[in-house]
């Protein structure tokens, strides 16, 4: 080989990482990192590193044409996340510093939009194989989680918490192992995953897949449970599996059984609805007082339960009404809804539920907490934005085939 064609495949070599990999790779780290790093700072530069600068420059250099071929679900997303920024105006305490937070959390989030967008769009990764590697890392990561805790506490009697950087609030971290769980199973649950995967890989996943629901079990978060069950219950009868749902019922009642014994799953369930009806009472109360709009994105709440005060409703919904009002709500369910249609006609098409599902835990699991949809990067990134990606990919990603083939078509009658 002389020196000509080895420069040749050199840069050949290289230019197919750059444009196929980097960005995959680099979702994939970042991912993980919601489980890894304990200072949201660290996760957050790492964010404006690996990926906000390279794909400002890219938006900046119009390298990404593609990835607005179809616009309507970026105007939905803005006109949501912009009215979200803009609530900022009637509650801000100092308007400058709070206009640049929202005017830096908008640009971070569009950014992890684009993102998804452009690794399934401009590279060999698809949706499935994205999820696949997530999904083992994922598991990698709460299979040691649950080595450390549980050497110097009982197993399974301790409650296993989900990430010591959320451990002031234990919903959060099992609401986002359960994204990854609910992606295992349904990948596993999917023929057409069953028939392309090595046995390898199809071992791999199924052991991560039991990995991360026994951690959805131990930390005890039925928010995510009950999530997963309803994702779970919706994808087997899309499947018209119900043989297959008969199965996973007899398993879960086994577990269950099990756990019972041991004697950890009593107080799962005496917590019973803990302090989220008075919460949910006094924050519709705040809600009534600013109807319309809300009291704006960076009001402070307190919620008062009678014998504790909680700065958040522990539900999506009075969130939006008591930091944007009925109007904020509207847009969100209207963003919502579209794309929940969305992925279940991608599904009907391709017989593969897989966006749909995730949309649907990630909807559920926040009807029992609350966070920021306008921030850096946090719960809501996973449970919702990373769906909502994906479901923006996958629709750019088939309006560009069909696209190239209709030309491909033309060219060839054109031949003819």
């Amino acid at each position: 080989m002389n020196r000509t064609t080895t420069t040749q495949a050199l840069k050949t070599e290289l230019a197919w990482f750059t444009k196929a990999n980097y960005f995959a790779l680099a979702l994939i780290i970042f991912l993980a990192g919601f489980f890894v790093f304990e200072d949201r700072g660290h996760h957050r530069n790492l964010y404006y590193l690996l990926i906000f600068l390279p794909i400002a420059y890219l938006v900046i250099t119009k390298r990404l044409p593609g990835a607005f071929n179809h616009k309507l679900p970026w105007v939905i997303v803005a006109c949501f996340l912009g009215f979200t920024a803009a609530s900022a105006l009637w509650s801000s305490v100092s308007l400058a510093d709070d206009a640049y937070d929202m005017i830096r959390y908008f640009l971070l989030v569009m950014s992890f939009l684009l993102l998804i967008v452009t690794v399934i769009c401009d590279s060999h990764w698809t949706v499935e194989r994205i999820l696949l590697y997530s999904v083992l890392l994922v598991a990698a990561i709460a299979f040691a989680t649950l080595l450390i805790h549980y050497q110097n506490n009982p197993f399974p009697y301790s409650r296993v918490p989900a990430l010591s950087r959320h451990g002031e609030v234990q919903t959060l971290g099992a609401n986002m192992y359960g994204v990854f769980a609910t992606a295992s199973l349904v990948l596993l649950l999917q023929p057409s995953t069953r028939r392309s995967l090595a046995p390898a890989y199809l071992i791999a996943l199924a052991v991560s897949a039991s990995i991360l629901l026994a951690f959805l079990v131990l930390a005890q978060t039925r928010g995510a449970i009950l999530a997963l069950a309803v994702t779970l219950t919706i994808l087997l009868a899309l499947h018209r599996s119900w043989k297959t749902l008969v199965c996973i019922a007899l398993a879960l009642v086994l577990v269950s059984v099990s756990v019972e014994l041991w004697g950890s799953i009593r107080g799962f369930l005496e917590r019973g609805a803990g302090a989220r009806p008075a919460i949910w009472a006094d924050a519709w109360r705040q809600v009534l007082e600013a109807p319309c709009f809300g009291q704006g994105r960076t009001a402070e709440f307190e919620l008062d339960t009678g014998s504790k005060i909680y700065g958040h409703p522990h539900n999506v919904v009075l969130y939006l009404l008591l930091q944007t009002g009925f109007f904020g709500l509207s847009l969100w369910l209207i963003c919502t809804t579209y794309f929940l249609l969305t992925a279940y006609k991608i599904g009907a098409r391709r017989r593969n539920w897989l966006l749909l599902s995730l949309m649907v835990f990630g909807v559920i699991a926040m009807l029992f907490t609350s966070r920021d949809f306008l921030r850096s990067p946090n719960t809501t990134w996973l449970l919702y934005w990373l769906p909502v990606g994906l479901i923006i990919g996958a629709q750019i990603n088939r309006a560009m085939t069909a696209r190239a083939n209709r030309r491909v078509g033309a060219l060839q009658n054109t031949g003819e």
